[in-house]
């Protein structure tokens, strides 16, 4: 560079000298020549000897395949320094200012490769080098078939499935999204790909996420619904409680749902479609006759009722079902039974035996079915005369003894239905013929029934909402017969209706409807409120994406489509959002019907709502959101456990165990398809704007009272520098993908706790809750606490803005008072760990009445506050502690939690009988009564009694 500015400076000069003495127009030509030939030089120098004489060096990380390698490590070595980075998506990263004519070497590396290394010396100002990188015997390229079934376990054969493949590491596959109809698909697995996850979709199916590691065989789900609770509580006629009972549902044809449970307690729980049901409670032990029950079912309500068995005293009727050749029993067959009032029963038989309860006296008869065999004899039973084991025999199915029913299911617009249930009823009552079962229309429609009697049937076809009959026809034994029936399933119609943040339309949008696999639906504009519809066929979930002229997008989470029915989806879209990382919001807890609750409970199944934020500014290679749910380390150890991520589009890998800070290798060999202990939705194209994310959970029929229930997210993104922009920030990870002392997986997350059963009391700016853990004990105390002197106990709270207001100035004050002036010195804190809303921690060992102050952190609607302390009660007598929170210099939420300290001798338990009998069925009474003053006792109400058994 200096050598050029020094010609320049010459012939500056030559021609200031020229310009003061002209000598004619001869020399001005001979002058401008030799200006033109100083400007070539000049380019010669640039283009030969460039000033800086360095190169721009990309070096491209490949696998044995070809492809791109993302996050690999480069290193330049030979310099002065090293130079370090890390490959984008596409496996290149670039390094400026690398000598020319100076021999360096570059070496590669990547998780699950053998270090590439080569030496070179730049020639050229831009020079590309790609170095390939051998993978590990366990990280080499492969082949993977997969099958793709219904709910039945029948392969897909016929129906077009969208699979959108993509790997664990974030590689970008070549094809990533196939389509196939033969129910199969051959999957070349690149090395690097990691675990391969695949996003799975077809018409009619619920869309799923799957890891391939863990299976071949994709199940795809029936589409999950709007559904109702049906409560069914069983008693004998004395009022008790039965368990053990099985409690079946059918349809208002008497056809299955297929949903059956055991009652526990008395009690068994469904979530069913709306429509008209009957309960059917039978006793396997056949002590008490059947029992049932008709009731409805609406979307979002629960249903109960009640069932009264009565104790059998007619004996019961044994029955297996055997082949008629060999004698031998005939597992999984059906066993029919029909009472003298016409009323039929089945079960499924498995070994020995099944036995039906005489409820009647009368005729019973007896039936079998089974795959691939000829319906069996019928068998007539005297109720005053069934003794022994009735066996019903059958035949193999031949060409020439049994018939095959063809039957074919189409829709409206004559398109085969897949995954329908098909059943055969009688034409003259509409009664459902159970003694042939259920079956399932595969990928083309069609299912078929064998073995079946002459005589006239009809077929019912049903798939959820839609629903068809066929006319009456005739089947002859040993002769083939086909059958076409109509499903219709209708329209359903959405409406998108777009809001600010003062809930005032944002008119002129544009709103696209898509699929599930994120296919258009079609791409409509808003009208002067805001609002958009669109009808489309009832047979599948969508979501919308919304934009608008100075608003930011918004991207909904997936719809179900009802047929005659309206969605309505409100987007709330903001003018502008600020930052350059992704920020996550919880926005609340649903129950099964969808409405608001505060508290989880065991047995049920609920959906916690998010809102992810993009900046406006940002550009991302990958967005993603973890969410982990429990405390233990596996999932089977837990009271709570993941089921699914609605978040279209996105490729979804789900853990069953977490081992933080550095087992991540372990924890990705254990992914699921299943509940899970953790789950993480990645979106490899993102647009700016609002996500509406949702995580539906499981509580376990196991779960104890108050068992603390934590919900865990963050969100994450990966820009183009390769550094992961977190919310929460990780103070140890910062902007990098791990460290020497913690990985990925286990940055730091938010924190929403639950305790079981327990509700959250929520006044007009927070949401409080709490409990008290007797340590010596073991149990949870309830409110008013009643307290040892001198016990151990862990208080656990949770605090959460309620509120739109920002409380960024705030800070949380605690101390042991009764009258929030002066400390009570009376209830000892012993240690206390505190998490604010940025998911900071304050904690200390140090024993003392009143605590610091604590900062907040940004504390704003639907963040939570957690809070644990050990505390020893010290004097006798009622304290408390005072819980404030200050924002902005004004107290905006105070709480005292009272505490009633008494000594063990004060209380008297009396135990009747004092001698328990052996064998025997009897009632425990226990009665508590706490000393007061004047040598007199008082009944303590709701004390927690622990009976332990103390000699074998």
């Amino acid at each position: 560079m200096a050598k050029t500015l020094s010609i320049w400076a010459s012939l500056m000069a030559y021609e200031e000298d020229y310009t003061e003495e002209p000598d004619g127009i001869d020399q001005r030509i001979l002058i401008g020549g030799a200006v033109v030939g100083v400007i070539i030089l000049i380019a010669a120098v640039f283009l030969f000897f460039p000033g800086s004489e360095n190169s721009e060096l990309t070096v491209k990380v490949e696998n044995a395949e070809s492809q791109g390698l993302w996050k690999a490590q480069v290193k330049i070595i030979g310099l002065e320094e090293t130079l370090l980075s890390s490959t984008d998506r596409f496996g290149r990263t670039t390094f400026l200012d690398v000598p020319l004519g100076q021999e360096i070497k570059i070496e590669a590396s990547g998780s699950g490769f053998e270090k590439a290394v080569k030496n070179i010396t730049l020639t050229q100002g831009k020079e590309t080098v790609t170095l390939k990188l051998i993978a590990n015997l366990e990280n080499q390229a492969h082949i993977k078939t997969i099958t793709f079934v219904g709910p039945s376990g029948v392969r897909l054969e016929g129906e077009l499935i969208t699979v959108d493949l993509s790997c664990s590491t974030g590689m970008l596959l070549d094809e990533s999204i196939q389509q196939v109809s033969t129910g199969f698909l051959d999957v070349e697995v690149p090395s690097g790909c990691g675990t391969l996850l695949a996003n799975v979709n077809a018409t009619g199916y619920e869309p799923g996420n799957y890891s391939l590691n863990e299976t071949q065989i994709v199940r795809l789900q029936e589409l999950i619904t709007e559904k109702g609770t049906a409560k069914i509580t069983v008693k004998d006629s004395e009022g008790r409680f039965l368990d053990g009972i099985e409690v079946s549902i059918t349809d208002s044809f008497g056809i299955s749902t297929g949903n059956k449970e055991f009652t526990s307690f008395g009690e068994a729980r469904f979530s069913l479609d709306s429509g008209s049901y009957k309960a059917f409670a039978f006793d396997p032990a056949a002590e008490h006759t059947p029992a049932e029950k008709i009731f409805s079912i609406s979307p979002n309500n629960q249903t109960s009722i009640s069932l009264i068995m009565e104790e059998v005293s007619l004996g019961s009727i044994k029955a297996k079902a055997i082949s008629k050749s060999s004698s031998a029993e005939i597992s999984n067959a059906l066993i029919t039974i029909e009472n003298p009032s016409g009323e039929k029963i089945s079960q499924e038989f498995t070994e020995d035996f099944v036995e039906f309860p005489i409820t009647e006296e009368g005729t019973y008869k007896l039936v079998a079915t089974a795959e691939g065999f000829i319906i069996s004899e019928e068998i007539e039973v005297d109720s005053d005369n069934a003794t022994g084991v009735y066996e019903l025999k059958l035949a193999p199915c031949t060409p020439s003894t049994c018939g095959l029913l063809k039957i074919i299911v189409k829709d409206e617009d004559n398109i085969p239905v897949s995954n329908v249930r098909v059943g055969l009823i009688e034409p003259e009552t509409g009664f459902f013929l159970q003694e042939y079962g259920l079956k399932y229309t595969n990928g083309e429609g069609i299912t078929s029934f064998a073995g079946l009697e002459s005589g006239t049937y009809a077929v019912i076809a049903q798939k959820y909402p839609a629903q068809g009959t066929s006319d009456s026809f005739e089947v002859i034994q040993d002769t083939d017969t086909e059958i076409e029936v109509e499903l219709f399933i209708g329209e359903g119609t959405i409406v998108v209706e777009t809001i600010d943040s003062r809930e005032k339309a944002i008119p002129f949008g544009f709103a696209e409807f898509l699929n599930s696999d994120g296919t258009s639906l079609g791409r409509l504009p808003l009208d002067a409120e805001g609002k958009g519809t669109l009808v489309t066929k009832a047979d599948k979930k969508v979501f919308v994406r919304v934009e608008a002229e100075g608003y930011t997008n918004y991207t909904s989470r997936l719809f179900q489509v009802y047929p005659n029915e309206i969605n309505t989806i409100n987007a709330e879209m903001q003018k502008e959002i600020l930052g350059d990382s992704p920020k996550i919001e919880f926005i609340g807890l649903f129950n099964e019907i969808n409405s608001p609750v505060n508290g989880l409970n065991a047995g049920k199944t609920f959906k916690a709502r998010f809102k992810i934020s993009v900046p406006t500014e940002s550009e991302y290679e990958q967005l993603g959101v973890f969410f982990r749910v429990g405390e233990e380390r596996l999932v089977e150890k837990d009271d709570v456990y993941i089921e699914r991520i609605n978040a279209p589009t996105t490729s979804i890998m789900k853990g069953k165990t977490y081992t933080p800070p550095l087992g991540e290798r372990e924890d990705e060999d254990n992914l699921t398809n299943n509940e899970a202990k953790w789950a993480v939705a990645v979106w490899d194209e993102t647009v700016q704007g609002i996500y509406d994310v949702e995580l539906e959970i499981n509580v376990k029929d196991s779960t104890t009272p108050a068992k603390y229930l934590p919900i865990f997210y963050r969100v994450f993104a990966i820009n183009g520098n390769g550094e992961v922009l977190r919310d929460p920030f990780d103070s140890e990870l910062g902007t990098g993908e791990e460290t020497s002392v913690k990985q990925g997986l286990y940055a730091e997350t938010y924190e929403k706790g639950y305790n079981e059963n327990a509700i959250e009391e929520c006044f007009e700016d927070f949401c409080y809750s709490e409990r008290l853990l007797d340590i010596k004990e073991g149990l949870f105390i309830h409110s008013p606490f009643d307290v040892r002197i001198f016990g151990n106990y862990q208080l656990e709270f949770s605090i959460t803005n309620n509120s739109e207001t920002i409380h960024d100035n705030a800070e949380i004050r605690i101390m042991n008072s009764v009258n929030g002036v002066f400390p009570d010195e009376s209830l000892n804190i012993q240690s206390y760990s505190i998490v604010n809303a940025d998911s900071q921690e304050f904690s200390s060992g140090n024993e003392t009445f009143e605590l610091p102050s604590v900062s907040l952190g940004d504390f704003r609607q639907n963040k939570t506050i957690n809070a644990l302390f050990d505390l020893r009660p010290e004097e006798l007598g009622n304290t408390a502690l005072l819980v404030q929170i200050v924002s902005d210099n004004q107290l905006v939420f105070e709480r005292f939690v009272s505490f009633n300290s008494v000594r063990r001798e004060d209380l008297d338990v009396t135990v009747l009988p004092e001698v328990l009998p052996a064998f025997t069925e009897f009632d425990l009474n226990v009665s508590v009564m706490l000393f007061e003053e004047d040598d007199d006792f008082e009944a303590v109400n709701d004390a927690m009694v622990r009976v332990e058994r103390i000699t074998p």
